[in-house]
Parts: structure tokens; C-alpha cells; sequence
């Protein structure tokens, strides 16, 4: 039985011998063989070379003599240097893709000798002599002559046809009713010797060649090119790999890079939107919910918050910090000094030399439709002298005044709950943990009171002058006072364990992170204790005049001084990293310190009239949030307090010439446009 090889690119007989193949559709006929059981070509590559021969492959049934189809030239892009003909010693057909078109037959030496029944000798030779380059040479049934075809040309319409349906408008070549479609005729001669020279060019004239080629074509052959050769660089390795192997991939890329992974398709678009993917960006940026109320925190646990968005919006939140300006304001305590400022729930609690407390609900002052609000604020009346301290913990509100008492009031509803009497003279400092206070007074004592109960729990005496500032964790009181000492004491036995000296001057500031405790002086120095021990660490030298506000995050310390500059000091090894000044340094004393964007950046405010951001990584100056039109010629900011996407300002003047009022920036405004899509 002979053996006939041809392409399965007919449905039947018929359409063979209508494509002018009926020779060979004479063959087959008589075997009782549909074309495409009579075998097929795929591109094998020569070894120790880039050239690919067209070898042709069997599959022959032991049980039945019949063959079985095989895919035609299963890699084209192999086919990227000078290929081999086709040859055998017996008589066999082979039509590429089309009508008209046999492979030659020539008797050559073998190359390679395939395993072929007794009756037929198959061989795959490259064919030395006959057609140079990357053409075949090829035979039409009606025409004895070779006509040489280029096999890139050939593979991309045997592809192309391979590929062809009724359904593909994309396709470059129009499909008939069975699905494949003749591709067009071979070219011409002179194309042919076109074709031949242009092989035979070294590789660079080929690129000069083919330059010049695009060069003379118009838009619409160009537009042909591109649709018969962008379908053979469209291969997406991702979408073979397993989805775990594919986000270890996308978890190294940042989350710019995830954003635009987004627009590739809609297979990347899944992998790059995968929660815990973009949970473990959130991670890795410090986000969390530590700025949440509890509220929030349950709410977000039951829902499990798309993660994406929320770094989205922390970027987007992040720009706003740098670049939004729009505040609001509304006049507050009729010219008096705002002298305690804190912000709890998104309420702002400011107390006043008027002896009064306001407490103002943000949520509706900031989201009215003008600029100034007209929202009254709950105040919180009873104090017979000015408001000097004021703290929050939970649902209370615990104020010291010059009246020499302590008073306790409901947060929500601003009824006054206990009046906490003891001190001889002005309560100058408040620290609250959960439901215990702890109170300096110029009378240089301290007192602990239980708030829920208003009883006393105890009075700590030791200090020799006015205690200016204390800290407390919930185990150790720490007590800043004129006397120049710090003290350190131990709530359940309402002892002092320890008695830090060190200081030459007035002690007006205090900051404890349960480990180190920090304190300021009027001395220019700022002293590191170790708590537990009662020992110096370091003495922090480099200001010149008061120390009245630091603030102290992650061992990083700031402090800012009455000689308007602001350093960020390393308290583990002493060291001070940055002096924040760049030429934007305030022209007054610094009057508050707060860190914002997880302490990343420094809010400070001064006596100048200002409020500027700062780099803490960087140390250098970002830009101003606030600087008042009186600026310079009275107006001062003498409390600020912040959150991740909120600052409070409270501000006047002390001439009258700034009216005394709140500013309240939100830098969340904008996130209501904020969607999946990239703030890059």
C-alpha cells in the first residue's frame, strides 16, 4: 500500500479535486482515505542549527493501517533561518496549505531515515543545489517548474488556516463554510526572485531592507502586516502557570506595578485585585486600624474590607496631606486663649482661660455647605476659673482649672458627673488611664482619683516646687516640676521609686513610651532616662532655650524649642538626625508638635502664626497647611492636634488682631471620588 502525504486542510475529495489536487485525490480514493488520515507535516529544527526542516510524520494504527492526523507545524517561530526542502525516493504528494501547490520530489542524500513499512523508504534531506535560502520548492500539478515559496510565508498561512473559523472576524484570511479558506496563490517569478536576493543579504541588509520595505507602504498594508503578525507574539505565560505560582510573581511587584498589571486583561486583573495579595501590601505600609474606633474595627472584621481600596484611598490620603488646602473655621470661646485642645471620636474638646469647655461633633461641622458653620457646640460649664489641662479616656471628660478643682463630665451628653476636690492651687496637668487620673498642681503634689467613683485613691508629695507636667501608663506615674527633678512612682504602693536629677533648670515638658522617659528644660537640655532603672541614658544637647513640646514614636524623638527650631533625635543612641529648618524653619517659638501618616511626617505649629509639614525620614520641609493672614503681626497657633486624616488648629491672636476660632482640615475630602482605579 503507497503512502501519500499530504496536509488535512480539505474537508473532503470533492474539495481536492476542485483545488486542483486531483492526482492526488485519485491516491487517496483508492486507499478508502479521508484526506486528513493520509498524514501530515510539522517543522522540525536541525540540530546544532536554527534551520527546520519540513519532516514529514506518521501515525500509523497497528490495528487498522489507518493514520492519525497530527498537528501542522506545531512552532513557527522555529522557522527564522534558511530552511530545507522536502524530498523522498519514493512518489509521494504533499500540498501546502492550498491549491496548486506539491512539494518537489528530488532524490538527494539522506539526512534523516524514518521508520517506514518495507514497501515504502522515506528520507528527510536538506537539499544542496537546488533552492538556496528560506524557500521550498515547490510543483503545481499543472506546471512541471519549481516555483519557490517562502516557508515563514507558508508557516503563517498554514497557521492562519489552522486557526481560520466562520466566527474569527480578527482573522486576516476569510473562512468558507468547512471552516478553512485557500490562502492566495504563490507569487509570481519575479517575486519569487525577489524573494531569493533577498535571503542571500548579509543580516543587516536585510534590517535596511526591510526598513525601506515599511518605509513604501501605505496604511492599510501596514495595518495587514500587523494583523497576520501580532497574533504570533500574543502569548501570555502567567495564564499558564498555576494561580499560587502567579501571585508569588505578583507579590514582588510593587503596588504601581500591581495597578497597571490591572489594564494587561482580564486574567491578570484577577490576579492583581487579590485581596490577600493587597492585605499583605496594607501590611507591609504600616496600615492598620489603630486610628479606628471600635465601632469600625467590628464592622470591618465582619465585612473584611476590599484591601485594595483601602491602600488606594491611603494613597490618595497621602497626597491630599501634601497638596490639599480647603479648611473650615468657626469662631470659638469669644477671643480668649484655647489653652487644652484634644480630639476623640472626631469630636474636638478645647478648654479656655473662660472657664469653659466646648466639645464640637466634626461630622456635622464639616459637612455643612458653607465654609463657617453655625453649629453651636456643647459647653461645659462649672468651672469658676480658666481651663488650664483636659483629657479624654471612653465616655469621660476630666478638666483642671485655676478654681483648684478637677471636675468629671459625660463626653456624649456633657452633663457634669463628679467634682474631684483636693488641691491647694491650680491643676497644671491631667494624665488619664481607663478610669484613673492623675493630677499635678502647683501646690507640688500630685493626686490619683478613681473618675467613675470620684473618689481619691492617694496623693503623692515629694516634689519641692510646682509640678508642670506628668505621664502615666497604668503602673508608673512620672512628674516633671520647678524643682528641676523628674520622679518616677509606682501606683499601687503610692511610693517613689525614683528621683531623676539632671536638670539645672525648670522642668516643662515629659514624654514615657514605658521604657525611656524624656524630659525638657528650661535649661536647653533635653535628658533620656531608663524607667525601670532610674538612670541617665543620654543628654540630648543642641537647642537654645526652652523645650516646651516633644512628642516620642518607635524610639524617634521630637522635640520643639522656645528658639523655633525642631530636631528629630534617635533616644536610643543620642544622636540627632535632623535639625528641621531647610529655610522654612519657623520665625517663632514652637508651640505643638504631632505626628501624622504613621509617623512618617510632623505636623508643628508656632508662635509665628504658622503650621508646617515635615519628612521625618528625609527631614526635609514638605509644605505649610496653614499660614494665618496675620502671620508675623500677632497671630498665633497655640494648640494643634491630628490623625491620620484629620488636623485641628485652634488659633488667635494676643493683640486681638486674629479673631480667636478652629480650623479643621479633612484630608479625606476627595476620597469620595477614590474607586478601584489607580491613583498613580
Amino acid at each position: 500500500m503507497d503512502y501519500v502525504q499530504i496536509f488535512g486542510c480539505f474537508s473532503s475529495l470533492d474539495d481536492m479535486k476542485r483545488s486542483g489536487f486531483s492526482a492526488v485525490a485519485s491516491v487517496c480514493d483508492d486507499q478508502k482515505s479521508s484526506p486528513q488520515d493520509c498524514g501530515q507535516f510539522q517543522a522540525v529544527p536541525e540540530p546544532g542549527s536554527s534551520d527546520c526542516e519540513l519532516q514529514p510524520k506518521y501515525y500509523k494504527q497497528q490495528s487498522n493501517n489507518r493514520h492519525e492526523s497530527s498537528p501542522f507545524l506545531q512552532d513557527c517561530s522555529s522557522l527564522n533561518g534558511p530552511s530545507s526542502r522536502v524530498s523522498s525516493t519514493d512518489n509521494f504528494v504533499s500540498p501546502i496549505v492550498g491549491p496548486s501547490i506539491v512539494s518537489s520530489l528530488t532524490e538527494t542524500s539522506p539526512v534523516v531515515s524514518l521508520a517506514q513499512p518495507p514497501s515504502v523508504s522515506m528520507e528527510v534531506s536538506a537539499s544542496p543545489g537546488s533552492v538556496s535560502g528560506s524557500d521550498v520548492s515547490l510543483l503545481s500539478p499543472q506546471s512541471p517548474g519549481p516555483l519557490p515559496l517562502s516557508s515563514a510565508y507558508a508557516c503563517l498561512m498554514s497557521r492562519a488556516a489552522k486557526n481560520c473559523s466562520p466566527n474569527n472576524p480578527a482573522s486576516p484570511l476569510v473562512c468558507d463554510d468547512s471552516g478553512y479558506s485557500p490562502p492566495p496563490s504563490p507569487p509570481p517569478p519575479h517575486i519569487s526572485d525577489w524573494l531569493m536576493q533577498f535571503n542571500q543579504f548579509p543580516l543587516a541588509d536585510k534590517h535596511t531592507a526591510l526598513d525601506r520595505l515599511l518605509g513604501t507602504c501605505n496604511f492599510d498594508q501596514l495595518r495587514y502586516m500587523y494583523a497576520v503578525i501580532e497574533p504570533q507574539f500574543q502569548f501570555d505565560i502567567v495564564a499558564k502557570l498555576p494561580r499560587d505560582v502567579s501571585l508569588l510573581i505578583f507579590k514582588q511587584l510593587s503596588p504601581r506595578d500591581l495597578c497597571a498589571c490591572c489594564l494587561v486583561s482580564q486574567h491578570w486583573r484577577l490576579l492583581a485585585e487579590d485581596q490577600l495579595l493587597w492585605q499583605e501590601k496594607c501590611r507591609e505600609a504600616g496600615i492598620d486600624n489603630e486610628d479606628k474606633s471600635d465601632t469600625e474595627k467590628e464592622e470591618e472584621d465582619v465585612t473584611q474590607r476590599e484591601w485594595k481600596r483601602r491602600y488606594l484611598e491611603d494613597v490618595e490620603l497621602e497626597k491630599n496631606w501634601k497638596t490639599l488646602s480647603s479648611c473650615r473655621s468657626w469662631p470659638s470661646h469669644h477671643n480668649h486663649v484655647i489653652t487644652c485642645l484634644q480630639l476623640h471620636n472626631n469630636k474636638v474638646v478645647c478648654g479656655s482661660d473662660d472657664c469653659s469647655i466646648s466639645i464640637w461633633d466634626l461630622d456635622v461641622c464639616c459637612n455643612t455647605t458653607s465654609g463657617v458653620t453655625e453649629m453651636s457646640p456643647v459647653l461645659l460649664i462649672g468651672h469658676e476659673g480658666g481651663v488650664w489641662s483636659c483629657e479624654v479616656s471612653g465616655s469621660k471628660v476630666v478638666s483642671g482649672s485655676t478654681d483648684r478643682t478637677l471636675k468629671v463630665w459625660n463626653f456624649d451628653t456633657g452633663e457634669l458627673e463628679h467634682t474631684l476636690v483636693g488641691h491647694s492651687s491650680t491643676v497644671r496637668c491631667i494624665a488619664l488611664h481607663k478610669d484613673i487620673a492623675v493630677s499635678g498642681a502647683r501646690d507640688a503634689t500630685l493626686h490619683v482619683w478613681n473618675i467613675d467613683s470620684g473618689s481619691k485613691l492617694g496623693v503623692l508629695s515629694g516634689h519641692l516646687a510646682a509640678v508642670r507636667c506628668v505621664a502615666f501608663d497604668g503602673n508608673l506615674i512620672i512628674s516633671g516640676a520647678y524643682d528641676c527633678h523628674v520622679k518616677v512612682w509606682d501606683l499601687h504602693k503610692m511610693t517613689c521609686l525614683h528621683t531623676l536629677e539632671g536638670h539645672s533648670q525648670r522642668v516643662y515638658s515629659l514624654q514615657f513610651d514605658g521604657t525611656h522617659i524624656v524630659s525638657g528644660s528650661l535649661d536647653a537640655s533635653i535628658i533620656v532616662w531608663n524607667a525601670l532603672k532610674g538612670k541617665l541614658v543620654h543628654v540630648l544637647r543642641g537647642h537654645k532655650s526652652l523645650t516646651s513640646s516633644m512628642i516620642v514614636k518607635n524610639n524617634v524623638l521630637i522635640s520643639g524649642n522656645a528658639d523655633s527650631t525642631v530636631k528629630v533625635w534617635d533616644i536610643k543612641t543620642g544622636r540627632c538626625i535632623h535639625t528641621l529648618q531647610c529655610g522654612h524653619k519657623h520665625s517663632s517659638a514652637v508651640t505643638g508638635l504631632q505626628f501624622c501618616r504613621r509617623g512618617n511626617y510632623i505636623v508643628s505649629a508656632s508662635d509665628d502664626g504658622t503650621v508646617k509639614l515635615w519628612n521625618v525620614v528625609t527631614g526635609l520641609f514638605v509644605r505649610d497647611l496653614l499660614k494665618l493672614d496675620t502671620s508675623g503681626i500677632g497671630g498665633v497657633v497655640w494648640r494643634i492636634k491630628c490623625n491620620e486624616h484629620m488636623l485641628i488648629c485652634a488659633v488667635g491672636s494676643r493683640n486681638l488682631s486674629e479673631e480667636t476660632k478652629l480650623i479643621v482640615f479633612d484630608f479625606r475630602a476627595k476620597l469620595n471620588a477614590v474607586s478601584q482605579t489607580s491613583p498613580y
